[in-house]
């Protein structure tokens, strides 16, 4: 089998290791079946999608609809090195799970708009699946609504032409969509249960994904809801993948 790959795009050491962990934890894959590169450390110049079973997009701090004056160097190479990794894994239907970042890089290669009217502070959304997603492998044993951890500044107001609306939410009317037939963003977290949302969501404060004594409330109401269909998503894409 060909390895998955993990991108991720945080310079925050321990947040990153947390999500390579999260992800070995909810697709199954052993250390060595999920390859890891820090696109903030390292370039994507030269890398072969088709050289993956597939490859999963992980979140950042970044936002895409930053003002580009506010964007530094580092900021740019990495946009426009994952617009141009996106376009070609679109362009060959290669597997492909881009989390809440991941929406922003989709958007970017099919040249559609993010927005930031539809902001959710970090908080435990509804995500309801639509009919299209009720037919897609990835969501064919998910509940109708399942809950799922969010924390965004932008998203999109609706999916890019000829590309097939999975999820909506109660605030982000896109959680999750298909590009094609094998490249999915969603805009929630499916590799973050609650204990992993608090730890992020601790790690960015200040970040204005909460206002302040926020996280409090949301630590305390979300102890006991159950989150295993969301990650089911990252389990039913390494198998549906995998090759």
């Amino acid at each position: 089998m060909r390895p998955f790959l993990h991108l991720s795009v945080r310079d925050d050491d321990l947040a990153t290791a947390e999500e390579h962990a999260a992800l070995l934890r909810f697709t199954g894959l052993a250390d060595d079946e999920l390859a890891h590169r820090r696109v903030e450390r390292a370039s994507l110049a030269g890398l072969d999608p088709a050289a993956f079973s597939g490859i999963i997009l992980g979140g950042s701090p970044y936002d895409w609809t930053a003002p580009e004056a506010e964007k530094d160097a580092l900021q740019r190479r990495i946009e426009t090195e994952l617009t141009e990794l996106v376009r070609r894994v679109i362009d060959a239907d290669l597997p492909f799970l881009g989390l809440c970042y991941g929406v922003g890089a989709v958007a970017a290669a099919c040249d559609v708009p993010l927005t930031r009217a539809h902001p959710e502070d970090a908080r435990l959304a509804r995500v309801a699946v639509t009919p299209a997603g009720r037919d897609d492998p990835l969501l064919a044993d998910a509940p109708e609504l399942l809950h799922a951890f969010v924390g965004h500044h932008e998203g999109l107001a609706a999916t890019p032409r000829d590309a097939a609306l999975l999820a909506v939410g109660d605030v982000a009317p896109v959680q999750m969509l298909r590009v094609g037939s094998r490249v999915y963003a969603t805009q929630f977290h499916p590799e973050l249960d609650q204990s992993g949302f608090i730890r992020r969501a601790a790690r960015y404060d200040g970040h204005g994904y909460y206002p302040d004594g926020h996280l409090d409330r949301v630590d305390e109401a979300t102890r006991d809801v159950d989150t295993s269909a969301a990650h089911a998503l990252l389990r039913r894409f390494t198998e549906v993948a995998r090759r």
